[in-house]
Formats: structure tokens, C-alpha cells, sequence
């Protein structure tokens, strides 16, 4: 079946600039709610793939894509589903 996340650490990081920091250092996999006007720099970076959706709010959801275990496109994209994006959502309204 291949392997699975055994942990999910979900951190409430207030700063969003500071959550910009980390995710440019490698120090997080995925970022959301990150200044607005970040975003043009973030897209520029190759480091980082961004994925973009239409919705009635902007939400970002940035992976660092160096590192295992987002490293692997395929475990991007499975996070990009709904069924895990929607816990993640409710994670930082938290």
C-alpha cells in the first residue's frame, strides 16, 4: 500500500510572516494564511509549489517540497485532496 503518516504535527503559528520564514527555511511542510502580498515572491521561488483554487476566500496552502516526506509530488497531491485539506482548515481555526 506504501507508507502513511503515523504524525500530523498541526502548530498555530499567529505570525504570518514567521510562518513565511519557516516555510522558506524548510522548518514546515505546509503553510497557510500567509500575507496576500507574499505571494508573487512565493511564487517566484522554485522551492516552493504553491496550488491555487477558486473559492470565496483567498487560502494558500504552500509545500516544501525539499524534504521527505512532501518531497514526493504524489504525497503533494494527496494532500491537496479534500479529505485532507478540510481537517487542516479546521486545524488552524482552532
Amino acid at each position: 500500500m506504501g507508507k502513511h503518516f503515523k504524525i500530523v504535527d498541526c502548530r498555530i503559528i499567529y505570525e504570518m510572516d514567521v510562518q513565511r520564514l519557516m516555510l522558506e527555511r524548510g522548518e514546515l511542510d505546509v503553510a497557510m494564511a500567509l500575507p496576500f502580498d507574499s505571494l508573487p515572491a512565493l511564487k517566484r521561488n522554485p522551492e516552493l509549489t504553491i496550488y491555487e483554487d477558486e473559492s470565496p476566500s483567498s487560502i494558500y496552502i504552500l509545500f516544501n517540497f525539499l524534504t521527505e516526506p512532501t518531497k514526493n509530488i504524489l504525497v503533494r497531491k494527496a494532500l491537496a485532496t479534500p479529505g485532507i485539506i478540510r481537517p487542516l482548515l479546521s486545524c488552524a481555526a482552532d
